[in-house]
């Protein structure tokens, strides 16, 4: 029997599914997915004509809506919305049921704001599910309502409408739709800068909130989807005619803004990129030529707007096609003209053809800045006589307060050509002379390709200090050198930093020494200098004090680092330091002691479970922590002791709720597990770790197709490592799925090709492939990494490992069959 553990919210829809009279909830009590209630939905609803019914399935739909919106899954919950309004539509309503109007308008408002928090959370345009959703989103009136107290409302309506054209229309319907409604705003009282919005209105006479506003974005649709459609006329007029266009400070910010990329993006700006990507470059260079032809780029802004709304569909792939279509001034002029142009993407040899034929088109300090760009790909190619002509010219073009790029340019392209001597020094004496911070100091030495360029770099760095007088210049060095050291520990460059460090000496107080006695600690350590290490950890957790913020945490971060290294006998030591001097609470020791113990040391680990406790922990977070540990010492019962302590499971988080299901898998009760993996994946979307546990348990349930999903949601997370590539192989392996089994351990061994587990799916896979010779090579790599295993899988779950009941059956019919057994071989 197939059972898919699920979060909360799908389990409390499951259970009421299952008191529907006269519906199907069978299907969805075995399956409680997303797409398995809508697909419910969708068998339901002929059958849903009596009030009683009808008024049960809005029970279920209308809560897992509701829950789920609330729960973050705004994508569930819109697509959701829009099955069951087509139901409630669609049905033709007997009496008692008139109700459900109000439900079908509610629903309609999801349908209509709800995709912008789905772009919003998820950084993309999904443009199908936007097409639907425009499709259901009734078109708001370009009438502004008589009654004030109705405006907000639907300049709201306005705003979320334009946003959905916008990501879904043409740029010509577009442009048509948000200048309508642009001059039905300004008609409403909505002022031309954007800078009145009206507010929605509060009950209880609340301090209103105001709304983002809605002729700003219609402003900017119109604008994006005049270039995108090559009507600089219509983007004119609309900004009020040539002289006010010229002048915008709108248009000006609307330009400058296209150079910014943020991490984390509202709806607006994300949208706008997707309906400028439709365009066509030959209509988006058109229109940027028009722009330059009619009007002064340097006293008007609309030249620059039209260059930087065309620069945000210059893909790299883009790029190198115009390139090799000889469409290499087109791009030139787009960039050159563009506000605040962002860098030029593609491969080196396109930027070089492109970042040339500006050079060549500038003058003045203009060259000079296009000349430091070149001369950076110029770098990047490896072509560093070539960089270091460019510099060296722009730093003769630029004016002094812009001259930076070129000095540090010079310096870094004597560098790597392999300057000596007076030569070198007198670049960096330049670039010291700048007063550049310490961050800019590090970042240039570890722009060097290896290590011992690195250290050539600090060479030249402590040289030209050498005859400067500057302690600012020097602390900044110093600072940079320690970055260099805890970065890199144990290299040739850190090796370097330390001889200069010796001379320069530690800025700072007695805090900073602590922690630098660390991170030479740690590079000791790193170079087998045994003595010099303890020596200084020694002195660092001795003068570090528990008012030390920055020695605590460094404290905690060292005392990790030697458990992940296995340095037991230094851990041991730095231990009982920090516990001396009270640098270590409980949660550090139970984070350390999870380490040691994954890593078989089982005495270490309890041993620091113990003192943890016995340093009387309060707090939750320290009490997770220990619970935690326990879990992973397959120690259910003391980590359900430490676990209770967190507090009520009403009010966890997903951290509590991933202890909970390692508690329960070494209970071997996989569906409770489950299900608290299941709530730690809904409270924490966007992490991949909760839904990998899962998958994992969900193998043990037989449940391979839900593992399927679980480790291919990780993969599409960005979390594709051999471990999760692992999971996926096993996971079609027990669907009889063995060529896409096959591909995804032949993956995951490519990230990593030393795990035993996977050479074992490979192994299992070959064998019911009929490959026997191929199945016994990597039954034999499984066994040389994991020599338990050669005795079967009992002894392999013995080592931390689980398998589920196709996989043991398949590895018995191995062995089984195997001429003889395996032996442990290098590989």
């Amino acid at each position: 029997m197939s059972i898919r553990p699920a979060n909360l919210v799908i389990e409390v829809v499951t259970v009421a599914l299952l008191v529907l009279p006269g519906l199907p909830g069978t299907a969805v009590a075995r399956d409680s997915d997303q797409s398995d209630l809508i697909q419910w939905i969708s068998g339901a609803c002929p059958e849903a004509k009596d009030p009683e019914i009808l008024v049960r399935l809005d029970q279920v739909a209308g809560k897992a809506v509701t829950d789920w919106l609330r729960t973050g899954r705004f994508r569930d919950a819109l697509e959701l919305a829009l099955a069951y309004r087509s139901c409630l539509t669609g049905l033709e309503f007997v009496d008692g049921t008139s109700g459900f109007e109000d439900r079908i308008r509610s629903l309609g408002r999801i349908i209509c704001f709800v995709p912008m928090v789905v772009i919003e959370s998820e950084q993309k345009v999904d443009r199908d599910l936007l097409a639907r959703s425009l499709a259901e989103c009734p078109a708001p009136s370009v009438t502004p309502p008589d009654d004030s107290n109705e405006l907000a409302g639907w300049s709201e309506e306005v705003r979320r409408f334009i946003h959905l054209q916008a990501a879904v229309e043409s740029p010509e319907t577009v442009m048509n739709s948000a200048e309508r409604y642009m001059a039905a705003l300004k008609t409403a009282g909505f002022d031309d800068g954007g800078a009145r919005a009206i507010a929605p209105v509060q009950p209880g006479g609340a301090t209103p909130e105001r709304n983002p506003d809605p002729l700003f974005a219609a402003r900017v649709f119109v604008v994006g989807a005049a270039v995108a459609a090559g009507d600089l006329d219509r983007l004119v007029a609309a900004s009020g005619g040539k002289e006010a266009a010229c002048r915008s400070p709108f248009l000006a910010a609307l330009g400058i803004m296209q150079a910014f990329r943020l991490s984390r993006q509202s709806a607006l700006p994300i949208i706008l990129k997707d309906l400028m990507a439709r365009a066509r470059f030959d209509v988006l260079a058109h229109v940027t030529k028009l722009a330059v032809a009619r009007y002064d780029v340097k006293k008007c802004s609309i030249p620059g707007t039209v260059a930087s709304l065309a620069m945000t569909t210059l893909t790299a792939e883009a790029v190198d096609r115009y390139v090799a279509e000889g469409r290499t001034d087109d791009l030139a002029l787009v960039a050159l003209i563009a506000a605040a142009p962002a860098g030029i993407p593609g491969s080196i040899e396109s930027r070089l053809k492109v970042l040339g034929r500006m050079v060549r088109s500038g003058t003045g300090v203009e060259r000079g800045r296009w000349l430091c760009l070149l001369g950076e790909a110029q770098l990047e190619a490896e072509r560093n006589k070539e960089a270091l002509s460019s510099f060296t010219e722009a730093r003769g073009l630029l004016e002094e307060g812009a001259r930076w790029l070129a000095i540090v340019g010079t310096l870094r392209a004597t560098l790597s050509i392999g300057g000596r001597g007076d030569t070198v020094v007198e670049a960096a004496r330049a670039f010291l002379a700048t007063g550049p911070r310490s961050l800019v100091i590090h970042e240039l030495i570890i722009s060097q390709k290896d290590s011992e360029d690195r250290a050539s770099a600090i060479d030249a760095l402590d040289r030209a200090t050498g005859t400067m007088e500057s302690e600012t210049v020097r602390t900044a060095l110093a600072e940079a050198l320690i970055k260099v050291v805890d970065v890199e520990p144990g290299s040739v460059a850190a090796k370097r930093a330390i001889r200069t460090l010796d001379v320069l000496g530690i800025p700072g107080a007695t805090e900073d020494r602590v922690v630098w006695g660390m991170v030479a600690g740690r590079h000791h350590l790193e170079a087998g200098e045994s003595r010099a290490a303890a020596k200084a950890l020694d002195e660092a957790l001795r003068l570090a004090r528990p008012n030390m913020k920055a020695a605590v945490q460094g404290t905690a971060a060292l005392v990790r680092w030697l458990a992940v290294g296995k340095r037991y006998h230094v851990l041991d030591r730095a231990i009982r330091l920090a516990k001396a001097n009270h640098l270590v609470g409980p949660d550090v020791l139970a984070q350390v002691s999870s380490v040691v113990g994954e890593a078989g040391e089982k005495k270490r680990a309890k041993a620091l479970l113990k003192s943890a406790s016995m340093l009387q922990p309060e707090k939750e977070h320290e009490w997770l922590a220990i619970a935690n540990a326990y879990a992973r010492l397959d120690e259910p019962l003391l980590a359900s002791r430490a676990l209770a302590r967190v507090g009520p499971s009403g009010g966890w988080g997903a951290g509590p709720w991933m202890t909970k299901g390692r508690i329960e898998m070494a209970r071997t009760n996989y569906r409770d597990a489950a299900t608290a993996y299941g709530k730690a994946a809904d409270l924490a979307r966007g992490e991949s770790e909760p839904l990998f546990f899962r998958g994992l348990v969900r193998l043990l349930l037989g449940d391979s197709d839900g593992a399927e999903r679980d480790f291919n949601q990780c993969i599409e997370m960005g979390d594709g490592t051999h471990h999760v590539y692992g999971g996926l192989g096993y996971s079609r392996f027990d669907q009889s799925r063995y060529e896409e089994a096959l591909q995804a351990f032949t993956k995951a061994l490519e990230l990593n090709a030393e795990t035993a587990d996977n050479h074992l799916g490979m192994a299992l896979t070959y064998f019911r492939m009929g490959r026997i010779d191929e199945a016994r090579t990597s039954f034999r790599r499984a066994v040389a990494l994991e020599p338990p295993m050669e005795t079967g899988y009992e002894a392999a779950e013995e080592r931390g490992y689980v398998y589920s009941e196709v996989e043991k059956k398949a590895w018995e019919d191995m062995v089984e069959s195997l001429d003889s057994p395996p032996s442990p071989v290098s590989h």
